[in-house]
């Protein structure tokens, strides 16, 4: 594991082909719907959001819009895909960490959520508050931060979290990791509903302190 991840850490060739495989699968997308009759006709190629954990919400990012600067280099580089609407980063890099500099986020201007937790630290033990840091510096406006009490890097990944801590020899509370769950299903649905679907009654959600009274003192939500 150590490994895997001190090569997610050190690898630009790696950064760059998670970034080419996202807009190669958008490329493909008309294919990919004559492929598979389930999904035909269902497939709006006009509202595409991209979320995802960990390497996961590093990809989001640069999709969306962060630049990178490679390590030995003065060369800033932008993975940025125009078709991509909004992100939705759960356990996001900030600064000093896959290229990730002091500006890269000042031209990110598409809606975004960022999701983390009290116990969420970085790979090379950053603090929870470190993965704040795109939320602090992209410009305002349809932006939002879900920071949830008690959260760790895998309460993210819903039961499947709970199995990798658990399997790793950690106690794990289930109903604490149910719970957590519950926050992000609620949070990322709006969020989605808000700026794919359009929905009015979503946008007054997230705008509103349901959220937060919904996670009885362990949930807050920031806004820009």
């Amino acid at each position: 594991m150590r490994e895997m991840v001190h090569q997610a850490l050190t690898d630009p060739e790696g950064w760059n082909n998670r970034a080419a495989d996202i807009s190669f699968i958008i490329d493909s997308l008309g294919e990919i719907e004559k492929m598979t009759p389930e999904v035909r006709g269902k497939m709006d190629y006009e509202r595409i959001g991209l979320g995802g954990h960990s390497f996961g919400a590093y990809t989001s990012q640069i999709i969306g819009g962060a630049t990178i600067i490679v390590p030995g280099s003065d060369q800033v580089i932008s993975y940025r895909d125009g078709r991509v609407k909004a992100i939705l980063p759960l356990s996001p890099q900030g600064v000093g960490q896959m290229g990730l500099h002091e500006n890269s986020w000042e031209a990110m201007t598409l809606p975004m959520m960022i999701m983390s937790g009290s116990e969420d630290k970085g790979a090379l033990g950053q603090p929870p508050e470190w993965r704040m840091t795109p939320f602090q510096r992209v410009p305002a406006g349809d932006k939002y931060c879900v920071f949830i009490e008690g959260a760790n890097h895998f309460s993210f990944c819903g039961r499947l979290g709970a199995l990798l801590l658990r399997l790793g020899g950690e106690e794990v509370d289930w109903a604490e990791q149910a719970r957590i769950t519950n926050y992000v299903k609620i949070a990322s649905t709006a969020f989605w509903d808000a700026y794919l679907k359009d929905e009015q009654g979503a946008k007054d959600y997230l705008v509103s302190d349901a959220l937060v009274r919904c996670g009885e003192g362990a949930v807050r939500l920031d806004r820009r």
